[in-house]
C-alpha cells in the first residue's frame, strides 16, 4: 500500500511468501476489483512485469471522529483521499441513539455529494472519545460518554453499510 513492493516479485522478496502464493493472492485481489494491474516496470531481463495498484475507484471508506462537543465526517476513496467531509457540533452526551443517528445521516449527505451511495461502501471506520472494546466494537465504560458502555456501535454500521467497521479511541483514529 505504501508503494515499496509494486510487482508480484517485489511482494514476493518483501513479504517472504512464495511466489504462488502471492500470485493467487494478487489473482484475487484483481478479480475483486481492489487492484489492478497499471503497466510495465523496468524488465531486468525477460518479459516486463506488471505493476500493481489499488483501484481508487473500487469504492469508498466512511470516516467519523466523533468527539465530546464536536465531531468530523468524511467520504474517502480506496486511495484514501477524502471526496467529501464536513465538521459538526454534537454532544456525545445525547447519548448513542442521537448521535450515531446524526452520524449515519452525514454519512448519506457526504456519500450523495461525491456520488456514491451505501452499496459501494468498503469499509467504515470511527473514533469515540473514550475506552473501546476494540475486537467487539463497543465503547467500554467511557467516563464522559453517559448510556454508550456496551453500545454496539461496530454492529450497527455493518448492518446498514454491509461492510466491516473500525471502532477505537479517537486518539488512535
Amino acid at each position: 500500500r505504501r508503494g515499496e513492493a509494486v510487482t508480484r516479485s517485489d511482494l514476493t522478496e518483501t513479504t517472504g511468501l512464495a511466489r504462488s502464493t502471492v500470485s493467487q493472492r494478487v489473482d484475487q485481489l484483481i478479480s475483486s476489483g481492489l487492484v489492478v494491474e497499471a503497466g510495465e516496470a523496468r524488465s531486468t531481463g525477460g518479459r516486463p512485469p506488471m505493476t500493481l495498484e489499488f483501484n481508487g475507484g473500487f469504492g469508498v471508506v466512511l470516516a467519523a471522529d466523533i468527539g465530546a462537543t464536536h465531531s468530523r465526517f468524511a467520504v474517502c476513496d480506496m486511495n484514501a483521499e477524502p471526496l467529501a467531509e464536513t465538521t459538526m457540533d454534537m454532544l456525545v452526551a445525547d447519548g448513542p441513539e442521537s448521535v450515531l443517528a446524526r452520524t449515519e445521516e452525514m454519512f448519506d449527505s457526504l456519500l450523495a455529494d461525491a456520488g456514491w451511495d451505501a452499496r459501494d461502501v468498503r469499509a467504515v471506520g470511527i473514533g469515540v472519545p473514550g475506552p473501546v472494546d476494540f475486537a467487539a466494537g463497543r465503547a467500554e465504560h467511557p467516563p464522559i460518554m453517559f448510556g454508550w458502555h456496551d453500545y454496539p456501535i461496530g454492529d450497527r454500521f455493518a448492518n446498514r453499510y454491509g461492510a466491516p467497521v473500525l471502532v477505537d479511541n479517537d486518539v488512535n483514529i
